[in-house]
């Protein structure tokens, strides 16, 4: 957390990993402002980050998938807040269905905000750290975004998406002064993941993850905030796979357990 940059923008903040993310920089003092396009979760997460004391929060309504609205908040933040020294781009959903049916609607939807919606946040918001001539990104791709899934060609193309966007930006604003860096994230115990049926979670997820347990959006959050920080200066282009070592093997059963004694 040393050195973790002054003012930290977060979108798709209003819960989650963005969540997560806001009350670990809060909690150490840091100044955050929650980017989301739903205006009651952003008040309801403003309240208790406040209720967190330590660093300011404040909030902007936004859809990231908006090319005109983007740019417009960027300007607007650093205009009345101040310089914002890192983003983190965690507005993401999915809608999951066989390819063979896949309304083109949802395949849309997905795309725009979660590969769309990165490009723009990281665009709009690099604008002034490019000028300055520093700052840190950091993008949320999955596991998902290493190989394929069954049921989610919309999420999986989006996540492997935010992979190659990553790594051009990297390249790109590397010199310039921009890190710009991913988080994959494995499953994360989160409401969300209580609806998956149990003998997915346990069939599959707990079965093959070696560390035998979904991630809390704390411990994904941590490495969000290392990869901000002056102790990962030297590095830019990474993509860091945060899953308990569920993607390292692809016939891993009981957790590897079988196999290990």
């Amino acid at each position: 957390m040393n050195q973790v940059p002054a003012l930290t923008v977060v979108t798709g903040g209003a819960q989650g990993i963005g969540m997560a993310v806001a009350m670990l920089l809060v909690s150490a003092g840091r100044p955050v402002v929650l980017v989301d396009m739903n205006a009651e979760a952003l008040a309801q997460a403003q309240t208790a980050l406040a209720a967190l004391g330590g660093g300011q929060v404040t909030t902007r309504v936004l859809d990231v998938r908006d090319a005109a609205a983007t740019p417009a908040c960027a300007r607007d933040i650093e205009a009345t807040i101040g310089p914002v020294e890192a983003l983190v781009t965690c507005a993401g959903t999915t809608r999951s269905s066989a390819a063979a049916t896949m309304p083109l609607d949802d395949w849309n939807l997905v795309l725009d905000i979660n590969l769309t919606g990165t490009f723009l946040s990281c665009q709009a918001f690099a604008a002034a750290m490019l000028h300055r001539g520093r700052g840190a990104i950091v993008t949320i791709t999955s596991v998902s975004g290493t190989g394929g899934q069954a049921g989610r060609a919309n999420y999986v193309a989006s996540k492997w998406g935010v992979i190659g966007l990553t790594k051009t930006l990297a390249i790109e604003w590397g010199h310039r002064g921009v890190r710009v860096n991913a988080v994959a994230p494995g499953p994360i115990n989160t409401t969300l993941y209580a609806k998956v049926p149990e003998a997915f979670r346990e069939g599959v997820i707990r079965e093959r993850t070696p560390l035998g347990r979904p991630a809390e959006s704390s411990e994904v959050a941590g490495t969000i905030a290392f990869l901000l920080s002056a102790q990962a200066s030297y590095i830019n282009g990474s993509v860091l796979t945060v899953d308990g070592g569920f993607s390292a093997g692809y016939a891993t059963q009981h957790g590897g357990a079988d196999l290990a004694t």
